[in-house]
């Protein structure tokens, strides 16, 4: 980020505090952010989340399916402090997105108990904690600040570390008034890093492999209307939506800047130069 600060150790500073806040806060914690490590397989990332606080104490579950049209999935995520999402590739598929969207940012929950005649109100103590081995593990393109995705390498083992002393200091820093949740610059690295788990499809694809995007952008100096951009990828006869979701692909994940030329006022997008292949010569449509 621009002050220096590390995305990374600000998602696992505002994930500790936000913890801190779910006990702490009278009417429960609004903790919009799933930190979720994503690696290989086998990294222990499930042992990790369990050696979060003493195991007598039973304050964490892990390997929970979250279903929130499920009475009883959602009774068992919340009946926890810390829970590990489980099959998180699974639940974007069979379930709606919005509903989980909106389950995560929740400050309450309302659960009718066994022979109660009313629904219970109750103040929301959890925070959530997710891993995934597959990289293109996101399904939505909006809403995904709510993952905060962490790339890992290797992990610690919190067993070996003094816990008590890391909840104390996350606690010190709740008491002095830090935020749990993330600034307009700090969702905007989120959001970046977070592209890199979307869903590719075949355009986008093709973008990336047909231009050169490890050049500097003082050479991206090649003018394309929309439409030439899909058609340098290699679609000869592109849509209207093959068109549009080329010209905001480049934009959003490349950084490609616009500008506008010539007499009839044409927008264009500038371009770094094609890669070759076996027999051709560079050059931008004009």
């Amino acid at each position: 980020m621009a002050d220096g600060r590390i995305l990374k150790e600000v998602l696992m500073r505002r994930w500790l505090v936000s913890g801190v806040a779910a006990a702490f806060e009278p009417d429960g914690v609004v903790a919009r952010g799933v930190l979720t490590f994503v690696s290989k397989q086998n990294l222990g990332k499930t042992r990790w989340a369990r050696q979060l606080a003493p195991p007598e104490l039973q304050l964490i579950a892990d390997g929970v399916v979250l279903d929130p049209a499920n009475k009883d999935s959602v009774k068992q995520v919340i009946s926890k402090w810390i829970v590990e999402l489980g099959e998180v590739d699974a639940t974007f598929r069979r379930t709606d997105i919005a509903a989980l969207k909106s389950f995560i940012s929740r400050s309450h929950d309302e659960i009718r108990r066994p022979y109660a005649r009313n629904e219970s109100r109750y103040a929301r103590r959890t925070i959530l904690f997710a891993s995934v081995n597959d990289e293109r593990f996101l399904r939505d393109a909006t809403g995904n600040t709510r993952w905060w995705t962490v790339h890992a390498v290797a992990l610690g083992e919190p067993a070996r570390i003094d816990m008590q002393q890391v909840w104390s200091e996350a606690h010190a820093l709740y008491r002095n008034g830090e935020t749990w949740h993330l600034s307009g610059e700090e969702l905007d690295a989120l959001n970046a890093t977070n592209s890199e788990h979307e869903p590719i499809s075949p355009i986008a694809e093709l973008i990336d492999r047909r231009f050169d995007w490890s050049l500097p952008t003082e050479h991206w100096t090649a003018h394309y209307r929309a439409t030439e951009i899909v058609i340098a990828a290699g679609i000869d006869k592109p849509n209207r939506r093959d068109v549009n979701e080329a010209a905001a692909y480049v934009v959003k994940r490349h950084g490609v800047r616009t500008r506008v030329v010539g007499k009839e006022r044409a927008k264009v997008w500038l371009m770094p130069p094609r890669r070759l292949n076996l027999g051709e010569q560079a050059a931008g449509p004009f």
